[in-house]
């Protein structure tokens, strides 16, 4: 059974390596820039070498299978050396990740992944205006925690998510047609107040688990994510802002619908 909450707002409690958490992304939208091109990012990834070393194209993160008319630009991801932190760029978003590649990885805690993205952020804005590229116009913002949790031995996997999950009750105490399910993929949604979005919440089950978490074995993912629109101009400090409150908003939906011992 998971042990602790991802993070409540006193960053100075200990981080606890039996913590669920295996990925934070926070990301930012913005109109395209038909300019920021592949060769282009390059150049950017020039100036963030010393953090970044290496790169990789991706898929275009929101791209249709198929495509007519010319190519889209690809998403070109910017690894640090333990390739802990991605920092992901197309012309019309920017992501900073941070995934675990240990169980003992220790977690830097949000405020310090929020600075780190405000500075690239800055870096990007600085690099779009040197070279004349255009200025960023946000239309969104995004921020996803990814836990897995590994199925024990000794219960049913049934039985477990109806633990680890509270409103997803499995009557699995009495005699039934229907055997216990193979699999289960479900994705909610609410509200949030005021101009704070939508809260998702998704469970993936049964997922491989992370190869730091178990060599065998199966796992359920489940991922916490906000995710907002803007509307009109929006300055970047109303932005990092928002940010604040949907970390608060996802531990405080991780305390809701996850049960912890």
């Amino acid at each position: 059974m998971v042990s602790t909450s991802l993070e409540n707002e006193d960053e100075s409690r200990e981080w606890s390596p039996d913590r669920p958490l295996v990925e934070t992304i926070c990301g930012l939208n913005f109109r395209l820039l038909p300019h920021l091109t592949g060769p282009t990012i390059g150049l950017f990834w020039n100036e963030m070498k010393d953090e970044f070393p290496s790169c990789r194209s991706m898929p275009r993160l929101h791209q249709k299978k198929i495509v007519i008319g010319p190519v889209p630009e690809p998403r070109i991801w910017l690894l640090d050396e333990a390739e802990k932190r991605i920092l992901q760029l197309q012309n019309d978003s920017l992501l900073l990740n941070w995934r675990r590649s240990r169980k003992d990885d220790h977690y830097p805690r949000f405020s310090k992944i929020l600075e780190d993205f405000r500075t690239y952020l800055g870096r990007l804005t600085t690099f779009l205006q040197d070279e004349k590229i255009g200025r960023l116009s946000p239309t969104g913002v995004q921020m996803t925690y990814i836990n897995q949790a590994l199925y024990p031995d000794d219960v049913s996997k049934a039985a477990y998510l109806s633990k680890l999950f509270p409103d997803i009750a499995w009557r699995g105490n009495e005699e039934r047609y229907l055997p216990d399910p193979d699999n289960l993929d479900l994705n909610t949604s609410f509200h949030l107040p005021g101009d704070l979005g939508r809260l998702a919440f998704r469970i993936s089950s049964p997922v491989k688990p992370m190869s730091w978490l178990a060599a065998e074995g199966l796992a359920v993912r489940f991922d916490i994510s906000v995710s907002a629109e803007a509307k009109g101009q929006v300055e970047l400090g109303e932005i990092f802002e928002w940010f604040g409150k949907a970390n608060q908003a996802i531990n405080g939906a991780f305390q809701d619908l996850v049960r912890v011992d």
